[in-house]
């Protein structure tokens, strides 16, 4: 092969490449673009929910430090208000059925559980606070529908099972079934004792 005949290979190659590069070009610039957006995307939303959740965090701690029941109630709503799309949120409500139940308020204790069984099921909250107001339920003398409650989806984890089937024991005690209280008591003993824990 003779200089002149390299040359013109040389020529065809880069002919070849620019062809390549007009075709293929704008399709490799989009798709580097779009990596690039969609990584600065999710880096910035991360960021966005790291600096979300410590600001939940530093007002949820308000809610341990304020004294008094009103500024408690107070930073509990600043949180489930600004934040109630958190883990933070929930069990602020959680905390704020407590008061609630403090302060003698029972109806509103229950309407703020049923709100928290509503958080998101990957916060893991729903379930404590199912548990929680199926017992309210029970105090107000309303074992149907502690039992409705109790038999819901949120509790269907054998971690509960013992608490739940006590629960179902109180409620249909107090509904004067006393065979389906015996059997849900026994559950609960039963589950305990599965868990090592007689």
């Amino acid at each position: 092969m003779n200089d002149k005949e390299i040359h013109i290979s040389e020529d065809e190659d880069v002919e070849r490449a620019k062809a390549w590069w007009d075709k293929n070009g704008t399709s490799i610039i989009a798709g580097i673009a779009i990596g690039t957006a969609i990584v600065m995307g999710y880096n910035f939303w991360t960021g966005q929910k790291v600096k979300k959740a410590r600001a939940a965090s530093a007002l949820y701690e308000l809610t341990d430090q304020a004294q008094e029941p009103g500024a408690q109630l107070s930073a509990i709503d600043s949180v489930t208000n600004e934040y109630g799309d958190t883990a933070y949120a929930q069990l602020a409500l959680l905390k704020k059925a407590k008061l609630q139940v403090e302060s003698e308020k029972i109806d509103e204790a229950i309407v703020t559980l049923t709100t928290a069984m509503q958080s998101p099921a990957e916060l893991g909250i729903a379930p404590i606070a199912a548990l929680r107001l199926a017992g309210l339920l029970i105090s107000k003398g309303n074992g149907q529908k502690a039992l409705d409650t109790l038999n819901g989806s949120l509790l269907n984890d054998k971690a509960f099972t013992a608490r739940v089937q006590e629960l179902k024991g109180d409620a249909n005690l107090q509904l004067g079934d006393n065979e389906a209280a015996k059997q849900a008591y026994q559950a609960s003993m039963d589950a305990l004792t599965a868990q090592g824990q007689s």
